[in-house]
């Protein structure tokens, strides 16, 4: 075969180094290929730690500088949001007017609920249903805020 041209001879000079090149080949691009990998985790993580921070950052910070409280109570109308994961907060207000103006002043992805004195929920919003879910079982858990913490 190689008295016609065809190929290099097995075990030839030129066979043992063209196989020491591929594998040396190989072995150069394996550095940039780790490095490449090791720089595509850290992006990864920072995007995560990222994407936690931003999740827990006030979307509504404190209420517009409303009063707000973590005590379920009857006899106001609240505004009912969850500012962070299950960061439940509650906004009373002193009629449905000052309730119903905050509520449609939240961004509109916040999961909200408008309450009205009974507790009864009027309206909800937001982006998020299992937000919504969070907040329903907090009010659902009833009016002892030492049962709450």
């Amino acid at each position: 075969a190689i008295a016609e041209g065809s190929g290099v001879a097995a075990g030839s000079t030129v066979a043992t180094l063209q196989s020491i090149g591929a594998t040396g080949a190989l072995g150069a691009m394996s550095g940039p290929v780790v490095a490449a990998g090791i720089v595509a985790g850290m992006l990864f993580v920072a995007g995560i730690w990222l994407f936690v921070k931003w999740v827990r950052k006030p979307w509504f910070p404190a209420g517009y500088g409303l009063p707000q409280t973590k005590e379920v109570k009857k006899g106001v109308w609240l505004v009912a949001t969850e500012e962070g994961i299950g960061n439940v907060m509650l906004y009373p207000c002193q009629n449905k007017a000052a309730a119903r103006k905050l509520f449609d002043a939240a961004p509109t992805p916040l999961a909200r609920l408008l309450l009205d004195p009974t507790l009864r929920e009027i309206q909800h919003a937001g982006w998020n249903e299992c937000a919504l879910a969070n907040i329903r079982k907090y009010i659902s858990k009833g009016e002892d805020a030492e049962a709450l913490v």
